[in-house]
């Protein structure tokens, strides 16, 4: 088996609150604002822990090794298991209640 290179982007989810906090650098984000990146904050770093993989099995000159495969499928598995978990969490990407 062999670690592709390039497996795609992960799709990102419209985060509508944070594109505002963003789009107006001057103002400091509502408690609302604040609230939604806190809720999706374990979907950011999942998704982080497989770009950190993806990148150790580029960078260690093993990118087949057994080692390397497992920690992207694990990274993969953890990301997999946390969006199913915001789409079954009610309200999940249109802000926190």
């Amino acid at each position: 088996m062999h670690v592709k290179a390039n497996s795609g982007p992960i799709e990102a989810p419209d985060f509508p609150l944070v594109s505002r906090a963003v789009s107006r650098p001057d103002r400091e984000p509502t408690d609302r604002e604040l609230r939604a990146i806190e809720a999706e904050w374990p979907r950011i770093a999942a998704e982080l822990a497989v770009l950190d993989a993806e990148i150790a099995a580029l960078t260690t000159g093993e990118p087949s090794s057994e080692l390397s495969r497992r920690r992207v499928r694990r990274a993969k598995a953890q990301l997999t298991r946390q969006i199913t978990a915001d789409t079954q969490r009610p309200g999940s990407l249109d802000g926190v209640a």
